[in-house]
């Protein structure tokens, strides 16, 4: 795969994460406020699915360099997937996690989609040492990516659940 290119953040998440986006939020109405929200957290919701899948295939190249390192065979991997896919190390824990609804919002994020695809997986046991550390490499570098923006995105949606919640006080008072 080679050096890899920064995730390409869609012009979607680019324009949630300009900051013109949450300038002038008092000057929105309540519904026009909640429909920001409820637009930033459907991104949210799906830069945290292909976040999860991008660990998820990380854990599984982690296996394999090891499988390889100590000598197992491939059949030794496969019969340890349920325990690597189950194991929540560096995830958060399942009850914390939001379960993606089946309008998930696709994003586009170029070439390093590939990360995520399934026939890198498939092809495992025929990728080189240097191939299999470059996507190791890859696809972490992927994920912290997409941790970074989800990171930004949810200063976002606190700025506008801010706003939400003052005009809620300013009604009550």
């Amino acid at each position: 795969m080679g050096r890899r290119e920064r995730v390409r953040t869609t012009e979607r998440i680019q324009r949630l994460l300009d900051p013109a986006y949450t300038q002038g939020l008092t000057d929105h109405d309540a519904d026009a406020l909640r429909a920001m929200r409820d637009e930033c957290a459907g991104i949210e919701t799906a830069l945290s699915y292909y976040r999860r899948l991008a660990q998820g295939r990380l854990e599984i190249l982690e296996a394999e360099r090891a499988r390889r390192a100590e000598g197992g065979s491939v059949e030794d991997l496969i019969a340890r997937l349920p325990d690597i896919l189950g194991s929540e190390q560096g995830r958060a824990a399942g009850v914390n996690t939001r379960i993606a609804s089946d309008t998930l919002i696709a994003l586009d994020f170029g070439s390093t989609a590939a990360l995520v695809a399934d026939d890198t997986l498939a092809n495992l046991p025929l990728l080189t040492d240097a191939q299999l550390v470059a996507s190791i490499d890859d696809l972490g570098a992927f994920e912290r990516d997409l941790s970074e923006q989800r990171h930004r995105l949810h200063g976002v949606i606190d700025a506008i659940e801010h706003e939400i919640a003052a005009r809620a006080a300013a009604d009550v008072g």
